[in-house]
């Protein structure tokens, strides 16, 4: 009877229950864009960051990292899923030759290491064997729940008095 006289009364009825879903989940919905979000690598990294310094991210990828840091961030990976483009991962090999592609072998990031070819790594915090590698040779910057940083690698441009 309510429906056929007031169908607006209805559409607010049922319009209810999903407009207080973000109201009721407020605190857990900033818990999860926190987790989320590179913020924190970021504010860890920048310090320790020139305008030549490039960040590498071994195997995982931060996707808000490059927005927080305003630069590209070099990807080390097998497929390139970490992107989570289905077209990137179908096409990795043909865009690790495009010039400037900042997608790189999974295992380019042992020579960047080992040359100091970047500044800083970032690794998911659960990769046991390398950030073993890492703290071995860099400072760790920081470690969330699911990353970890290390850098700087390489030294400054100051003159070295003899």
């Amino acid at each position: 009877w309510v429906a056929r006289t007031h169908p607006s009364v209805v559409l607010v009825g049922l319009a209810l229950p999903v407009s207080a879903i973000p109201l009721a989940s407020g605190r857990l919905m900033q818990a999860i864009g926190h987790e989320r979000s590179a913020a924190a690598i970021a504010q860890a990294v920048s310090p320790v960051l020139d305008d030549r310094s490039q960040v590498l991210a071994v195997r995982t990828f931060p996707l808000s990292l490059p927005f927080y840091l305003r630069r590209t961030v070099l990807l080390a990976s097998e497929d390139g899923r970490e992107l989570a483009s289905n077209y990137v991962t179908r096409r990795s090999e043909q865009w690790r030759t495009v010039p400037g592609s900042p997608l790189r072998p999974a295992d380019w990031w042992r020579d960047a290491l080992a040359g100091c070819l970047v500044r800083v790594f970032v690794v998911r915090a659960a990769d046991r064997e390398t950030r073993q590698l890492l703290d071995a040779r860099l400072p760790l910057l920081i470690q969330t729940a699911r990353y970890a940083a290390y850098g700087p690698c390489g030294g400054t441009d100051l003159a070295v008095a003899y």
